[in-house]
Order: C-alpha cells, then structure tokens, then sequence
C-alpha cells in the first residue's frame, strides 16, 4: 500500500495575512493539554492513547518558526502533520475539536470523506498505527488568530487503510 507523505496529508485550509510579530510556541497550551483532547477523541472509536514525543514536538517548534507569515503550508517532513488556522488564539482543546468535528463528514465503512468535505485532519487524529504527537502553535497572525501544528509519528492517512 502506498502510503501519503506528509505534503499528502492533508490540512484545514483558510487564509492567513502576514505579520511581522508573530510568535511561534512550543505548548503554550501544555503537552498534556493536546495528549487529553486527541485521546479522548480516539478512545471513542477504540484506539490507544497517543504520548507526547519531544522530538517531533522539536520538529513542530523549529517549522513553527517557519510559518511566522501563519500561511498554511506543510513541511513535506517525515511525519503526519494537521495544520489548523484560528480565527482566535485557539487553545489546544480548540484547535483538536476543529481536527475531531472532521470526523461528521468521514464514513468508516466507505473509507471515504462526505463530498466537497474533508477529514484526513479528523483520520490523522484517530489513527490507530500513530503512537506519539508533538504540537507547536504561533500566536498573533494578522488575522488576530493562530496557527496550531501538530505532528505525529509515524504517520497516518495511508492510502486504501481505515484509521482504526
């Protein structure tokens, strides 16, 4: 089965303004608050908890600091990754629920997204073959809003796999 690189995982799509104070942060919101949200959400559907990994919050920190401009690009890096653009300073709780609320438009038995809709973010979350997460967020975009980046290891949103 060929499996989605990161740059194939996909992301909550919105706009984003540059500016020129735009902070990136690591856990703000701390580690524990993203592992309860995430968890919560996979244990609905029956799958393990996720732990926190330093290195891959590392790696979401050091491209936080990329995407001061808060655009919404992937890092075409070596883990699954959810972008999620606010239109306020999303806390962790807020920013996994936009990732979870994906999970209306996803059908299981299908393995399919709801037309015109998306839910990898939603499938990322809940996969059942991703162990650890790390999170970063940068505050102040010129919408007034953030950008939280979560990214998982190892990847999930393998193509022709259910997630759990």
């Amino acid at each position: 089965m060929k499996m989605f690189s990161s740059y194939h995982t996909f992301s909550l799509l919105a706009i984003a303004l540059v500016l020129a104070f735009a902070v990136p942060l690591k856990a703000q919101n701390t580690a524990e608050d993203y592992l309860k949200a995430h968890n919560r959400a996979r244990a609905r559907v029956g799958v393990g908890p996720l732990v926190w990994n330093t290195t891959v919050a590392d790696y979401a920190l050091s491209y936080a600091k990329q995407r001061l401009d808060c655009r919404l690009i992937l890092s075409n890096g070596p883990y699954g990754e959810v972008l999620v653009l606010g239109a306020t300073d999303l806390s962790a709780e807020e920013a996994v629920t936009v990732m979870v609320n994906q999970g209306a438009d996803y059908f299981y038995d299908t393995n399919t997204c709801r037309e015109g809709k998306r839910c990898e973010a939603y499938k990322q979350v809940v996969w059942r073959k991703t162990v650890s997460l790390g999170c970063a967020r940068v505050i102040n975009c010129a919408n007034g809003g953030s950008l939280t980046i979560c990214n998982y290891d190892p990847a999930g949103n393998v193509a022709g796999e259910r997630p759990f």
